[in-house]
């Protein structure tokens, strides 16, 4: 099975591994507004976030830095917080931020449901 793919980058799940979440992110560095638009997916293993293929990612500007394809393994997770509307992963020396909104934005953030399914999938791994 496929993660992403379409507007996204794409990345295969492993054997055995599952898909626990999924949704739309801004991956942004720490204390900037501005960030890259990907998809962030919850396995059993891992936290993957794909970014937005770069031909139909209108909102980049060409003086912020394009992020790649990232795979943070559960296990190498250190902290797992919520910062206002973003889910923050620290591990060493590395600091990661993803806005996970909702649908409709007087509804908030999903970071907190997020940080509860990451500690859940570390829980059991």
């Amino acid at each position: 099975m496929q993660l992403g793919g379409g507007l996204y980058a794409s990345v295969s799940l492993e054997e055995g591994e599952g898909l626990l979440r999924k949704g739309v992110a801004l991956r942004r560095d720490r204390g900037r507004i501005a960030g890259d638009w990907g998809m962030l997916c919850l396995t059993d293993r891992r936290l993957v976030w794909l970014p937005m293929k770069r031909f139909v990612h209108l909102v980049s500007l060409w003086f912020l830095k394009r992020r790649d394809l990232m795979i943070l393994p559960l296990a190498a997770i250190g902290t797992v917080d919520t910062w206002g509307a973003a889910l923050v992963i620290e591990m060493e020396p590395e600091r990661y931020e993803f806005s996970v909104p909702r649908a409709y934005p007087l509804m908030g953030s999903k970071a907190s449901e997020w940080k509860q399914s990451v500690e859940e999938a570390r829980s059991e791994s």
